[in-house]
């Protein structure tokens, strides 16, 4: 696997050698789709990925940033135990992918299936999409549909590069022997994984397993960073600016 790192000490061990120089080829950057956390919505993501962070304006510079709500709107009870402070900053309504729960010593993923149905239609109907990013809930999401396109499992076209922030493997008891198949076959899709060294939701272990699975991955680790979208310093945004166009370059040029 084909990995970069970005750390503490800003130290980038880049063994992905495909280089684009120059200007040039920043108009290629095109559209975006982004997928929100668990229990949020489309315009959360739009602020914490613009408000709280500025990975919107390295994303969005040369391009369109997406945002789509998940198809599951949150219960009321469900939206009752949510954070004060949350629902303070970030309005309702509310929505998830799918509700995890346990049974027997498994774990499955109500209404995954729903999800990946409706990925798909928005895909159909709002696409083509450059790229597919995601945080937490949405980013695991992403992984899943990256996993599924390169199983053979879902019929929509690979983006050419997902973005994926402080986000864990499927845990889905049926998504098993595709989490297997991805772990012995890593996907080919070009991947840039950013993570918080602090992250108490996500720790940054199952993050790096979940970048193990693609064949190039870029992985940005902030030092003190907990479970949110980063604000990146000039030389992570400039890691990210780049990420984009060596991946729109290769999938255009093959170089």
């Amino acid at each position: 696997m084909l990995r970069s790192l970005v750390g503490s000490e800003m130290c980038i061990r880049d063994r992905y050698q495909r280089r684009v120089r120059g200007s040039w080829i920043a108009w290629m950057v095109g559209r975006v789709l982004c997928l929100h956390s668990f229990r949020m919505s489309a315009e959360a993501l739009r602020l914490q990925s613009s408000k709280f962070s500025n990975l919107a304006e390295c994303l969005g510079a040369h391009g369109e940033l997406v945002f789509v709500d998940a198809p599951h709107s949150v219960a009321p009870e469900a939206e009752a135990r949510m954070p004060s402070l949350l629902r303070e900053i970030f309005a309702p309504p509310y929505f998830e992918w799918w509700n995890a729960r346990q049974e027997e010593g498994q774990v499955w993923y109500d209404g995954v299936e729903q999800t990946l149905e409706y990925i798909a239609k928005v895909v159909q109907e709002q696409g083509p999409f450059d790229g597919i990013m995601g945080f937490s809930q949405g980013g695991s999401l992403v992984h899943l549909v990256c996993a599924m396109i390169a199983q053979g499992n879902l019929d929509i076209s690979p983006p050419k590069w997902a973005m994926i922030i402080s986000s864990m493997g499927s845990r889905h008891a049926g998504h098993a022997e595709t989490m297997e198949a991805v772990r012995a076959h890593p996907i080919q899709i070009p991947a840039l994984i950013l993570y918080g060294d602090a992250d108490q939701d996500v720790p940054m272990e199952r993050t790096q397993a979940l970048a193990s699975t693609f064949e190039t991955a870029t992985e940005i680790c902030v030092p003190g960073g907990g479970h949110k979208i980063p604000f990146l310093k000039p030389p992570e945004a400039e890691v990210v600016r780049r990420f984009v166009q060596e991946a729109e370059a290769l999938a255009v040029f093959g170089c």
